[in-house]
């Protein structure tokens, strides 16, 4: 289990890949599983599906290792981020007014979400840090129709932004690290 907060915080300080696990192996896991592949000793690539069982509305990081002891050196590892989440979006860059459009769904039914807390974070790059620095590009909620506009739009060249949907207990943001 991990956070967004978290995620930056760890691409920020550490600069390998083996640093990042690390960090994450440390941590103890919510959910555990063990899978044979088979070795087809052809050296082309293939790709598997693990099917995990439900986990609650959270961030998360999946990490894939070929020996039980998931040790960082001599080993094959392999990570991913993703989010557990109920709500599920769709946007349009409106290039008349520079403004996005979105509406917010539920992610199983597709009906409209009311009143989900949209927070957007404007990113730009700061040349004296040598990073992105995030600063508040305000609150919107959704109506009932799911909808909400945002007086931004991604195709500006000197920022970014990207938002982060929050309900109950339940949120995702528009950007994975």
């Amino acid at each position: 289990k991990t956070s967004m907060n978290e995620i930056a915080k760890v691409i920020r300080k550490e600069q390998y890949l083996h640093e990042i696990l690390a960090h994450y192996i440390k941590k103890t896991p919510v959910k555990t599983l063990s899978t044979s592949l088979p070795d087809e000793k052809d050296y082309q690539t293939h790709y598997a599906e693990e099917k995990l069982d439900q986990l609650p509305h959270d961030t998360y990081v999946a990490i894939a290792s070929d020996n039980e002891d998931f040790s960082v050196s001599k080993n094959g590892l392999a990570f991913a981020y993703f989010t557990v989440s109920d709500i599920t979006w769709v946007h349009r860059n409106d290039t008349k007014t520079g403004t996005t459009d979105f509406h917010v769904l539920h992610r199983k039914t597709g009906e409209p979400l009311k009143g989900v807390k949209a927070q957007v974070w404007l990113s730009k790059y700061n040349y004296n840090k040598g990073r992105y620095v995030k600063s508040n590009g305000g609150v919107y909620y959704s109506d009932n129709e799911g909808y909400f506009k945002v007086p931004y739009s991604q195709r500006n060249e000197n920022q970014s932004f990207y938002v982060e949907f929050t309900q109950g207990n339940d949120n995702i943001y528009t950007l994975s690290p």
